[in-house]
């Protein structure tokens, strides 16, 4: 997942239907492990999580300049640098900001995930 820093030949040997670094994967990430800032305080490197009705949809990195850094797609995709709210409404009406993790860490914390689902 590109926000995470996380490359997917990183985790390729543990994906697998559902078992990917996606929505449910954020969302045990948001309760359990990203520490969030408060409202208005992004900080450069932040991840900026897209939420719709609570749930994740997108995330992306707070550029130096306050734009947001975010991969857009499936398969071969495209990096983009885009104001805070020019997304797709679908990627929802809120926005977290989280201090980023090192991406070892993050990687680990995936594998970890994925092995508690079988993998």
């Amino acid at each position: 997942m590109y926000a995470l820093g996380i490359e997917a030949d990183a985790v390729r040997d543990m994906c697998l239907g559902h078992v990917f670094p996606g929505v449910e994967f954020i969302s045990a990430l948001m309760r359990d492990t990203l520490n969030f800032r408060g409202e208005g305080q992004a900080a450069v490197g932040d991840i900026a999580i897209y939420l719709d009705n609570g749930a994740p949809r997108h995330a992306g990195k707070v550029g130096a300049d306050g734009a947001i850094i975010s991969k857009w797609g499936s398969g071969r995709t495209h990096v983009w640098r885009h104001g805070l709210w020019e997304i797709p409404h679908h990627y929802g009406d809120q926005v977290r900001f989280a201090k980023p993790l090192p991406v070892g860490q993050a990687i680990a914390a995936y594998r970890e995930w994925a092995a508690e689902r079988g993998l």
